[in-house]
This record gives structure tokens, C-alpha cells and sequence, in this order.
């Protein structure tokens, strides 16, 4: 879109994975200070018939603008208004294409939601490129579009949030989601130092569109938080606040809603699963607490260590994340346990060298962690091996990932696991393996970029990109996972355009010690402690369970030794990285 290309120019620059961030205003208030005007927007129909992304990249900026209206509306093609039933009434008809309410997603259960927007995604996507090949220079009218837009009433008080929301819309589909614009105030507030503690109910939330708007759902309360000890639990949908709909209310105004002086109550309507509930969560200081350690099991025989995040900073802006953990770990192993539990779970990543840094502590010095390729060419940048001394070596290694353990986390958990030094427990990462640039916009001071720039790629040679991570042995929240246990949002869903996995595809170099190893969890106590225990007000954590019992097998059954771990691979199958690389970015 003209100036605002994924491409352009800026400076200031830092290199580090993103992370999902916040601030003290709404998301709308910081885009209001960066004075956006949809006049610096180059689309229409020229522009927007460029190529097939290009075009797809148009539909899904127009809808995003879309999203900004009171009532729910979206651009599709009126082949499929005549083809299809369920869309609703029209608002606005432009020949080739309409502006309806979308099709409705009856159910609030997460797994038909996420199958309802998958499928429909799938079904718009096929429309829109049908109808850019059957005319490639005038499929649709986008400057009487872009004409009628800002007339809209919403323009006049959201036009800097909704160019913003339209920019990065595009962008997300002709360069990838992780490329986008952020208002600059919004990042440096949420960074500045001394600002990690605040007053919450500590859980984790995530917004999934349904018919252009919105539904929050709980990814994850923070352990022993006030929202963990009230019942609060991952997938729940919240449905009201203090007995108000938060329907269709964007992520940012659902938070501000929870938002309140310490020690009050806050009630939350929950949907689980088929069941609506209320739980009153009182509202308390939540501390980030970036480093859990302590002595886990029966007996207390594990070394249980938890990091919740690759980017902690003290007040002079100095890292914590390596520090903290090698700390933590010390004194753990001051107490001779028999192994070490390391739980990467809902760690959404960071900083690219901490990751190597983390992974020192349990690799030989000089190992390979993780080499960087160029997105513009396919050619390695750098290869990051470990410089610090190992403080564990020889003790077995079992680390806990599931569908929230992203970027910097599958860097950690591959390379473990690559250099056969651990085993992996729990279920398939996120699949983020991306690296950003972000740095000052030249266009707009008040703008920050933060563009995708590189791929990482694992010792072994493999992208966990949309690939993922896989665990050597699956493991859910339950011993008998049900559909909507097993539903997560990874990085596929952040596509409007899914692309084929990137990279090759792993094989699994160990398949009789993971063979043992199943074998002697069956023997395990993860089951019975999780049935004697599970209608207890806070159910007991079924990975972690599974994970302590992991921990023993290869201790007390000699399934691993530290001779084994060496970086022996099976050759990955499928394309090479390049091949894949050049096919998506063409």
C-alpha cells in the first residue's frame, strides 16, 4: 500500500521476536496519537490488482475497516452470496462484490469456532481468487470502495486506528502476520522498566474473531494468580463482565472492563465447554514472577524449573532471563535431585541470544543452537552456539512445551532435543519460527516497524515454522483428552493465506528409547494422582505429572545417559528450506 510497505526503509533497529503487548491506554487511543489519514493509503483498483496477494491483501484491509462498524459487516463476493445461504442483510452492493453481515457461527464451543472460522476462511479465500482469475485488471471496483469507506461515521473519531488496522491487514497477507505497525508509545510504555508488576486477575487472554467481531478466551491463568484460585481455567470463553455482554468488544476493552482497585471483585461469565458458569475474582497485585523453582515429586527427588518468558529486564534494562534461570537451577541442584523437570509451557519467546543462553545450561560448550537464514535470499546469516559453561550435563532432562510455548521457546526445546540431551513432553508448539527487525518507521516518527527479516532454523537442519515442534511423547491436560482439549490456536491461524509448512519435516532419531520410554509411563503414578485428584477445586496438572514420572523413567530405567547426548540426525525429509522459501515469497 504506496509508503506503507512492508519493504520500506527505517532505522534504529534491534533484533529480537516479538511478543504480544499491551499498555495503560486502549489500542484505539495510542493509534489516535500516531495520525493516521486514510489519504496516505495507496488503494484501489490499480494497486489492488497487482497480483493474487495483492488482492486478497485489499479485501482483507477493507475488512478490517469493516470491523470498526457498530454492526458486524464484511466485502464478499456476490458469486457467493448467490452460491451460499446464511450471510445477512446487505449494506452496500458494488457490482462484483457486496458488504454483508457474515455468515453466523451459531456455537460458542471452541472447536466448532475454530472449525467454523477455518472452514470460512477457506471458502472467502477461494471466492476472492476466483474472481481476481476471471478478471486480473478490474475484478473490483476498489476506488468507489475506498470512496464510500470514508464516509462512514466510524472514520471521522478511528482514522488513524482503522488506516493502522488496514495496513497491517494488508501486509499480513503479502509479507506475514508478524510484520506490522505499532504505535511507538504503545510499545515503550509496555517496556518501560519497573513496569511488569500491576493490579489483575494474572490470566492470559486471546481474542478470536467471530463474523468480524470478537470473543475473548482465557489461554492461560497464571499460576497460583487470583484468577487460578478462583476456577478460572485455559479455553474458557468469558461471555459477560459484572453481568454486562462483552460481545463483539475488541481485546484491549475487555481488559480495561477487568481492570480495577485492588482487593475488589470482578464477575466473569464463563462459557466451558456446553456449560455457562460465573466465577467472582478478587482482584489482587500479580506479580511477574519470571522464574519458578523448587523441588517437585514423591519424593521430592525432581529439580522442577519454570520460565515463563525470554524477555525479563531489571531496571537499567539489563537481561534477567539467563541470570535468573542458571540461579534458580543452582540451588536446585545443591539438593542432588534425580533429574530436572524444565517447563517452557505458554512461553511465548523473546530475545533471540537469551534462548542460546538458556540452552548453554544444559548443552557442551561450542554446540549449535540455532543459524539464521535471510527471508530475502534463503542464505544463512549466523549460526548461535553456546559459550557458557553447562551446569548440567549429566543429570536426565525432560522439558514440558504445549500449543502457547513459542519462538524462543522451540528454539530452547528443538535444539534439546536435537541434541538428543532431552526428551520432549506435552503437545506440539506454537510454530513461530520467525525473526523481527523493529526499529523507527522514517515515515512517522510517533510508528515503530517491526518487520520479519529471518527464518531460524534448528541444529538439525528443520524449520519449526507452522511445522511446530513436536513432543517425543504427546501428552494433553488429561488423560483422556476431549475435542476441546485438544483445540489451540498456533501460527497456522494467524494466516489470512496459510502457507505449506516451511523447511523439512522432522524424524523422530530415537524411536526405541521413546518406545521405552512410553512404555514405562503406562507404569507411571500420572494417572491415578490425576483421577484421585480431579474434581478438586484446582485440578492437578496432568503434564506435569506425566513429566515427574518421565523424569524417574529414564533415571531409574537407564533409558538416557548423558553419552547420548551427541547432535546425531536423521537426514529431514521432504523440499530443502530454499526451495519452500522462494515458492511462498514469489
Amino acid at each position: 500500500m504506496g509508503c506503507f510497505s512492508a519493504r520500506a526503509a527505517f532505522a534504529g533497529l534491534c533484533l529480537f521476536n516479538l511478543v504480544a503487548f499491551g499498555g495503560a491506554k486502549t489500542s484505539g487511543e495510542y493509534w489516535k496519537g500516531v495520525g493516521l489519514k486514510f489519504t496516505q493509503l495507496d488503494i484501489g483498483t490499480t494497486a489492488c490488482h497487482e497480483n493474487e496477494r495483492q488482492f486478497l491483501g485489499c479485501f482483507q484491509a477493507i475488512n478490517a475497516a469493516l470491523s470498526f462498524e457498530k454492526d458486524a459487516f464484511t466485502l464478499v463476493p456476490t458469486t457467493r452470496l448467490s452460491a451460499e445461504t446464511g450471510f445477512g442483510k446487505p449494506l452496500k452492493d458494488f457490482s462484483t462484490v457486496a458488504v454483508v453481515e457474515p455468515k453466523k457461527i451459531q456455537s460458542d464451543d471452541l472447536v466448532e469456532l475454530y472449525e467454523g472460522v477455518r472452514t470460512e476462511r477457506k471458502l472467502a479465500n477461494s471466492a476472492i481468487l476466483a474472481l481476481y482469475k476471471a478478471n486480473p485488471k478490474t475484478a473490483v471496483d476498489f476506488d468507489s470502495i475506498a470512496a464510500w469507506l470514508v464516509t462512514n461515521p466510524s472514520f471521522a473519531e478511528n482514522e488513524s486506528a482503522i488506516v493502522g488496522a488496514m495496513i497491517n491487514a494488508e501486509i499480513a497477507v503479502t509479507a506475514d502476520p508478524h510484520t506490522s505497525f505499532i504505535p511507538r508509545a504503545q510499545m515503550e510504555e509496555t517496556f518501560q522498566a519497573g513496569a511488569e508488576d500491576f493490579v489483575g486477575i494474572g490470566a492470559s487472554l486471546k481474542s478470536i474473531k467471530k463474523e468480524d467481531k470478537f470473543i475473548t478466551v482465557v489461554q492461560q491463568p497464571l499460576e497460583g494468580g487470583p484468577a487460578f484460585k478462583a476456577g478460572v481455567r485455559s479455553n474458557d470463553v468469558i461471555t459477560h463482565i459484572d453481568g454486562v455482554s462483552i460481545e463483539g468488544l475488541a481485546l484491549d476493552e475487555v481488559v480495561a472492563k477487568i481492570k480495577g482497585p485492588l482487593h475488589t471483585d470482578v464477575k466473569l461469565t464463563l462459557n466451558r465447554g456446553p456449560d455457562t458458569i460465573e466465577i467472582v475474582v478478587n482482584r489482587d497485585l500479580i506479580e511477574m514472577k519470571n522464574v519458578t523453582a523448587k523441588v517437585v515429586g514423591s519424593p521430592s527427588d525432581v529439580a522442577y524449573i519454570k520460565l515463563s518468558d525470554f524477555m525479563r529486564r531489571d531496571a537499567q534494562g539489563k537481561t534477567l532471563v539467563y541470570t535468573e534461570t542458571k540461579a534458580g537451577l543452582e540451588k536446585l541442584l545443591q539438593q542432588n535431585p534425580k533429574g530436572i523437570l524444565f517447563d517452557l509451557r505458554d512461553n511465548g519467546g523473546g530475545l533471540l541470544p537469551e534462548s542460546v543462553r538458556i540452552a548453554s545450561l544444559f548443552l557442551k560448550t561450542r554446540s549449535l543452537v540455532v543459524s539464521t537464514q535471510s527471508l530475502e535470499n534463503g542464505t544463512t546469516n549466523k549460526s548461535l552456539r553456546t559459550r557458557d559453561k553447562p551446569l548440567s550435563e549429566e543429570l536426565p532432562l525432560i522439558v514440558l512445551i504445549n500449543a502457547r510455548s513459542a519462538s524462543a521457546s522451540e528454539i530452547v526445546a528443538g535444539a534439546l532435543q536435537d541434541h538428543q540431551r532431552a526428551f520432549l513432553i506435552g503437545e506440539r508448539t506454537f510454530g513461530k519460527g520467525t525473526v523481527q527487525e523493529v526499529g523507527v518507521y522514517r515515515g512517522n516518527p510517533k510508528l515503530l516497524l517491526a518487520r520479519t527479516v529471518e527464518y531460524f532454523m534448528l541444529p538439525s537442519g528443520r524449520s519449526n515454522q507452522i511445522e511446530t515442534v513436536w513432543p517425543d511423547v504427546e501428552v494433553f491436560t488429561s488423560p483422556n483428552p476431549t475435542a476441546a482439549d485438544k483445540i489451540a490456536f498456533r501460527e497456522e491461524d494467524e494466516y489470512a493465506v496459510l502457507p505449506k509448512p516451511l523447511g523439512k519435516k522432522w524424524a523422530q532419531p530415537r524411536p526405541d528409547k521413546v518406545q521405552k520410554l512410553q512404555a514405562c509411563l503406562a507404569q507411571g503414578a500420572a494417572k491415578a494422582t490425576f483421577a484421585a485428584n480431579a474434581s478438586d477445586a484446582i485440578p492437578p496438572d496432568y503434564q506435569m505429572l506425566v513429566g515427574i514420572d518421565a523424569v524417574h523413567c529414564l533415571a531409574d530405567e537407564t533409558i538416557w545417559s548423558a553419552s547420548d547426548a551427541v547432535p546425531v540426525w536423521k537426514a529431514p525429509e521432504g523440499p530443502s528450506f530454499v526451495d519452500q522459501l522462494k515458492e511462498f515469497f514469489k
